[in-house]
């Protein structure tokens, strides 16, 4: 699992921030002795590693099934039990815990009172809720950074109304992360004395981090001393020459992955360049097609107004030849019209000359010549 600026990984985080989150679940280990405890918003699970180490049981709470699935790999103790849910509807049952613990959680939420609403139901009467939240005059106004998985902070008075409205007594610790030298041998198991100044008196206005104890019920809330957390990563010079190291690395491999980057961009660029005069090319043989079938279109337009114009000339020659065929059909009728008339009087005229032959030859038409009564035929 990564690192994204919301949950904690060990290893993958610098060691400060880590030291700020571990040296929270040490603070809530010694309320944790033999009781059943249930750490919320337990994300990657190193905390719940922590808690189950004094703790009759733990019960590992996240809503981020690839948290969980981390957390259950990289910590399998017996004593912890690892459930996916929300904070705002736990699948526990009502006042069978003894102690809440809920880290850096209240902050990510849009239902901050549902959340203390069910940290409250699954506590037992003498229950006990540790929970912490960052100051939001220092975190985000002061440093003027703006937290986006942040949905609503709390300055001192906030937090302490918000917790109040569930909890009959709240008691509000300041966490601040501060150098200090140590003088010992740690591997040597010796006492170890605190001379801690006393520094800002405006505690509630610059504290890093608020971490409350609250009790259910009246009468419950453990009495506690300061805690030091004095981590293997203490010597602030090496882990910071470590850090600076590990950072080089990274640069190392950003300058890497930026040349492979640059080599990758050029390639592109040259490949965009080259696609470039493709298209070009492309380009200026497709303006040569659109000219041609320009063209083309103006000749298939002039051949169709030919076509027209052939087809109105051919139309009206039709006309005239029908014409024609009718006034010849009309002048051959008339042919045989009067060639029949011709006939006809041909036949007439031989029919005539028969007669007339026939009255030629007749005796009365020869006395009647002889007299000089008719003309000479």
């Amino acid at each position: 699992m990564e690192f994204t600026g919301e949950r904690v990984v060990p290893g993958k985080v610098e060691s400060d921030l880590l030291n700020e989150h571990l040296s929270r679940y040490y603070f809530a280990s010694r309320f944790a002795s033999s009781r059943s405890v249930l750490d919320l918003g337990c994300g990657s699970g190193y905390g719940s590693a922590i808690l189950a180490r004094s703790a009759r049981y733990v019960i590992a709470v996240d809503i981020s099934s690839e948290a969980i699935s981390y957390a259950r790999q990289s910590y399998p103790q017996p004593g912890i039990h690892y459930l996916i849910a929300n904070c705002s509807r736990l699948p526990i049952s009502t006042g069978s815990l003894d102690l809440v613990v809920c880290f850096e959680v209240v902050e990510h939420l849009n239902e901050q009172q549902q959340l203390l609403e069910e940290t409250a139901r699954v506590l037992k009467p003498d229950g006990l809720l540790v929970i912490s939240t960052p100051n939001r005059l220092y975190y985000t106004e002061e440093r003027r950074e703006l937290n986006p998985y942040h949905t609503r902070e709390f300055n001192f008075d906030e937090f302490s109304s918000y917790l109040r409205h569930q909890y009959k007594e709240v008691e509000i610790s300041f966490q601040n992360h501060v150098s200090s030298i140590f003088l010992g041998d740690p591997g040597v198991p010796k006492a170890t004395d605190a001379h801690i100044e006393a520094g800002d008196p405006d505690r509630k206005t610059t504290a890093n981090f608020f971490l409350a104890i609250c009790a259910k019920t009246t009468g419950y809330l453990p009495k506690f001393g300061n805690l030091i957390f004095l981590p293997s990563t203490a010597n602030l010079l090496r882990e910071k020459e470590k850090w600076i190291g590990t950072l080089e690395s990274r640069v190392k491999d950003l300058d890497k992955n930026i040349l492979r980057l640059q080599k990758e961009y050029d390639d592109q660029t040259d490949w965009c360049l080259k696609l470039n005069e493709q298209v070009e090319e492309r380009t200026a043989w497709a303006r040569k097609l659109d000219a041609e079938l320009i063209e083309f279109k103006e000749r298939a337009n002039t051949l169709e107004q030919e076509l027209l114009d052939r087809t109105d000339w051919a139309n009206r020659l039709s006309g005239e030849l029908k014409q024609r065929d009718e006034r010849i059909i009309q002048l051959q009728k008339e042919f045989d019209e009067r060639t029949e008339w011709t006939l006809r009087l041909d036949k007439e005229l031989a029919m005539s000359q028969a007669k007339l032959e026939r009255l030629k030859q007749s005796k009365l038409f020869r006395f009647s010549r002889t007299l000089g009564l008719v003309p000479k035929l």
